[in-house]
C-alpha cells in the first residue's frame, strides 16, 4: 500500500500535468508572426505549449461559432484582425470579461469597456504601389483612376481589416467611390499578402494593404512604395480575448498577460508591428504615429449595417472577386 506522502505526491503532480496542459490559439495573424510571438510567449513560459490555427478573421470567427453550436469549442484564445468580428463573438456570449485585469496602462480606445477583449498592436491599412509603373500618389482616388484591372483590393468578405478600410473609404468618399472601383474593374483577391505579391511583381499599379505587411516588403524591394492618403486610414488593433468556456483559463490569461506587457509590446514591435504604447520603437518603414490621420469608423458599425455593406459589395464586384 503506498504511503499517505506518496499518495499526496502523485496528485500534486497530477495536478502539475494538469495545469501545465496545451491551450489553443486561434488568430488571424500570419503563421510566421504568429509563431514568432508563441515562441517568445514560450521561452518565458517553457511549461506552457501554445496549439496554432490560423484562418483569415472572418474564418477564424465563423470556425468558433461553428465549434459553439456544436457544444464542443477548442479555441481558447481568439486575436482577429478587427474588432467587429470581435463583437460578433461578445454578442453570442463566447467570450471571458476579464474583469480582473489592470487596465490603467492600457490606451484609452483599445479595449472593450465590458473588458472582453484588449486591442494587442496598432495596424492601419496602406495605399501601395509600384514604383516602376506608377508616381507616388497621395490620395485613395487614385484607384479609381488606374489603368482598368491595374488596382487590387483584398476581399472584406474574408478579411477584416479589408472590410474597415472599405467601410472607411465610403465613409469619406462615398459609395460612388466604390461604384467606380467596380466599374474599372479593380480586381479583388483573397489575402492581403496575394496584393502584396501582385504588385511586387508588377501585376498591379496599386494595392490596397495591411502596413505591416507593406512595410515588411518595401524593406526587402526597392519597387515597393506604400504610402497613408491624406482622407485618412482605417486603423485596428488586432483585439485578443479569452472564451468563457476554457479549460485553460490559467494558460489563457498569461499568454494575454504576455501580450499585453511590455515584454510582448517589443515582441510585437520586433516582429514589424506597431504597438500599443508610443514609447516602445518601432520598426523602420512606419511615420511618427502623429502624421497618420487614423479612421476607426469600423469601430462604431453594427451586424446589420455591416451585413448590408458586405452584400452591396458582393453584388458589385460580383466579376471581379478572384
Amino acid at each position: 500500500m503506498l504511503s499517505k506522502s506518496v499518495c499526496t505526491l502523485i496528485l500534486l503532480l497530477s495536478s502539475s500535468i494538469t495545469a501545465a496542459a496545451d491551450f489553443n490559439l486561434y488568430t488571424s495573424m500570419p503563421t510566421a508572426k504568429a509563431e514568432a510571438l508563441i515562441a517568445a510567449f514560450e521561452q518565458k513560459n517553457p511549461e506552457i505549449d501554445v496549439t496554432l490555427k490560423r484562418a483569415g478573421s472572418t474564418r477564424t470567427v465563423l470556425s468558433i461559432e461553428t465549434e459553439a453550436a456544436t457544444g464542443d469549442i477548442q479555441a481558447d484564445v481568439v486575436m482577429v484582425a478587427d474588432e467587429l468580428n470581435m463583437k460578433r463573438l461578445k454578442k453570442h456570449g463566447l467570450l471571458l470579461a476579464d474583469t480582473n485585469r489592470d487596465i490603467a496602462a492600457l490606451p484609452a480606445g483599445t479595449f472593450d469597456p465590458d473588458l472582453t477583449f484588449f486591442g494587442t498592436h496598432r495596424m492601419s491599412v496602406a495605399l501601395c504601389y509600384n514604383r516602376q509603373n506608377a508616381t507616388e500618389p497621395d490620395s485613395w482616388a487614385v484607384l479609381a483612376d488606374a489603368a482598368p484591372e491595374r488596382a487590387i483590393l483584398t476581399n472584406p468578405l474574408t478579411a477584416g481589416s479589408a472590410l474597415a478600410n472599405l467601410v472607411h473609404l465610403e465613409a469619406v468618399l462615398g459609395w460612388d467611390f466604390l461604384q467606380k472601383l467596380a466599374a474599372n474593374r479593380s480586381r479583388v483577391m483573397r489575402k492581403n499578402s496575394d496584393v502584396v505579391a501582385a504588385i511586387a511583381a508588377g501585376d498591379a499599379d496599386y494595392g490596397v494593404v495591411l502596413d505591416y505587411l507593406a512595410t515588411d516588403e518595401a524593406a526587402r524591394n526597392p519597387d515597393f512604395g506604400v504610402v497613408y492618403p491624406r482622407e485618412g486610414v482605417a486603423t485596428m488593433f488586432q483585439p485578443i480575448a479569452i472564451l468563457k468556456d476554457t479549460d485553460n483559463l490559467e494558460e489563457a490569461r498569461r499568454f494575454v498577460d504576455f501580450v499585453l506587457s511590455r515584454d510582448g509590446q517589443e515582441a510585437f514591435a520586433a516582429l514589424g508591428y506597431r504597438p500599443l504604447y508610443h514609447d516602445i520603437p518601432v520598426a523602420d518603414g512606419f511615420p511618427p504615429d502623429d502624421s497618420i490621420l487614423q479612421s476607426f469608423v469600423i469601430h462604431q458599425k453594427d451586424d446589420d449595417s455591416v451585413s448590408a455593406f458586405k452584400t452591396r459589395f458582393q453584388v458589385v464586384f460580383s466579376t471581379s472577386i478572384e
